[in-house]
């Protein structure tokens, strides 16, 4: 299975609307690659793929963007170690990127009947200080080319929602303040 051949999940991102650029800036969706705001990206799988597989396409992916970023073996057997065995159709996946800091932070939720471990689950989460690895994975899913078809106009359809969603958010967040 490769990411870009077979689309076997869903990806969210998720970020700080205060600490993103402008919405008019998001057109290019490289600008959000760039943004230093930490970001959240949320892979849903569609169905069962094993880590083997999931390796083998992180491997692939990154070798594809290596003109512009390499990312070495090490980071990517580190990012590996954190997969269970056997990852189930729902399973999420959340790579918590860093930019200002060169950190992944890689949770595994499993689907509703997985187990709860730290590699099967979402206890706690692996913290990987990898500056090479949080440009890779942001390059691979934000770049010019990135694995998930569609996503860049994905992204400039919800554009037209994120101003409303920037202030649902601050008013939530205000709201919880006063309480």
């Amino acid at each position: 299975i490769a990411f870009v051949d077979v689309q076997v999940y869903v990806l969210s991102i998720y970020a700080s609307p205060a600490e993103l650029p402008k919405a008019s800036e998001l057109l290019d969706p490289t600008v959000l690659r760039d943004s230093p705001a930490e970001k959240v990206l949320c892979l849903t799988f569609l169905r069962s793929v094993s880590a083997k597989q999931v390796t083998d396409a992180l491997n692939e992916s990154f070798e594809n963007v290596a003109e512009t970023v390499v990312v070495p073996q090490e980071a990517v057997q580190d990012a590996a170690a954190q997969l269970p065995g056997s990852i189930c159709k729902g399973t999420q996946i959340h790579f918590t990127v860093r930019p200002s800091q060169g950190q992944v932070e890689i949770h595994v939720i499993s689907a509703p009947s997985g187990s709860s471990s730290s590699a099967d689950g979402c206890s706690g989460g692996a913290v990987l200080h990898q500056p090479e690895l949080c440009r890779g994975v942001q390059e691979i899913f934000l770049g010019r080319a990135p694995i998930v078809r569609g996503l860049h106009d994905s992204l400039q359809q919800r554009l037209i929602e994120l101003p409303a969603c920037a202030r649902a958010y601050s008013a939530s967040c205000s709201d919880f303040d006063d309480a």
